[in-house]
């Protein structure tokens, strides 16, 4: 008999500085029948030190270290020696509360799921709580799987607000399903979102899934700035999803169930891309190489930054695909700020988006 309940698998890639708190989240889990399965994925820091350390105290902690390749693969790597009869994923970044593995256990064994979805808590980086997601108590079977389950992996629904932001650590999963089906993640170097690729594909074999509001799952914002996580290609990594998104809910059937969510998806990322433009326009303004050089020298100046940045932006504004999937949202009921940047942004209003966006991201003008 496995002697293991529960694996937790956990791709680690430079996280010195919040890995103790979620390794120990982990070992002191109430539930002991646990197996912890801790992907090195070629950390430059401590991190994979630390992990030996652990391991080192505890005999149920694996350590894998490899190169690195993102953590899909990371996860894939964990999956491969994960024994537990379930399995629950952790971003060594999170934590997660130390009821978290026997309750979930407890919840699969005695509703039968095939997986099971849970509250979480949105943290700063000092550990504050910032916003807790709305998430409902339901059970879903048949059809109700594929109608009002699934949907919410496709992406947010403006008119329910109670099932946001499921993803793979929000989850626990069979494995005997992702074994049996060879069901992994995919490089998120080709993907957008490695996690909904990963939950529509186990979604596919799901005959029962459960929804709780317990808050078991602790996710910590950053404090990287947009700078240093700036990608100008995020939009086009976004309508490439869009169209595996789309493959997906032809397959499944749900075409018209999702569009919304598909709009929003698209919206939400769009709102971000405003933003972390903005942002990186600012920063870059501030930064202290900008103002240690010579603008004659080297031939830099405000105005042809800003314009940059305006062009950036509007090029987003003009593409049709963007646009025509942003409009859909225009009846829904989305937030009255959200509301104000999409009318500016259908409208090409460049300087209205810009002072949007500068708004809603808290910056001083």
């Amino acid at each position: 008999m496995n002697k293991y309940k529960v694996s937790i698998i956990v791709p680690v890639y430079n996280t010195e500085d919040y890995l103790d708190r979620c390794l120990t989240s982990l070992t002191g889990q109430t539930l002991e029948e646990i197996q912890i399965v801790l992907v090195d994925d070629g950390s430059e820091d401590q991190s994979g030190i630390i992990c030996d350390t652990y391991a080192a105290e505890d005999d149920r902690i694996t350590v894998i270290h490899k190169e690195n390749e993102g953590q899909g693969i990371a996860r894939n790597a964990g999956l491969a020696v994960a024994m537990g009869e379930f399995v629950c994923f952790v971003d060594s970044d999170d934590h997660i509360r130390k009821n978290t593995c026997k309750r979930l256990y407890s919840i699969m064994k005695n509703s039968e799921a095939d997986i099971c979805t849970f509250g979480y808590e949105i943290d700063s980086p000092d550990g504050r709580c910032v916003r807790i997601p709305q998430i409902r108590n339901g059970i879903y079977s048949g059809k109700k799987v594929t109608e009002k389950f699934l949907p919410h992996f496709f992406g947010d629904d403006p008119a329910d607000d109670e099932l946001r932001g499921f993803s793979s650590c929000m989850s626990c999963f069979r494995a005997d399903i992702i074994k049996e089906n060879n069901i992994s993640f995919p490089s998120e170097r080709e993907y957008l979102s490695e996690d909904t690729v990963f939950c529509l594909e186990y979604c596919k074999h799901v005959k029962t899934a459960i929804t709780v509001s317990d808050i078991f799952y602790h996710y910590c914002q950053k404090v990287d700035s947009f700078s240093q996580g700036y990608r100008p290609d995020k939009m086009e990594k976004t309508m490439k999803m869009l169209e595996v998104l789309k493959g997906y809910a032809s397959s499944y059937g749900v075409e018209d169930i999702v569009k919304t969510r598909l709009s929003m998806y698209v919206w939400v990322n769009l709102m971000a891309s405003l933003k972390q433009e903005v942002r990186h326009l600012d920063e870059t303004l501030a930064s202290k190489e900008y103002n240690d050089v010579s603008k004659d020298d080297i031939g830099i100046s405000k105005k042809s930054i800003v314009n940059r940045t305006k062009k950036r932006i509007q090029e987003l504004c003009f593409d049709r695909e963007i646009t025509d999937a942003a409009a859909d949202l225009k009846r829904s009921k989305i937030p009255l700020k959200q509301k104000l940047l999409l009318v500016s942004f259908l409208n090409k209003d460049i300087p209205a988006v810009m002072l949007l966006c500068r708004i809603r991201s808290g910056i001083k003008m």
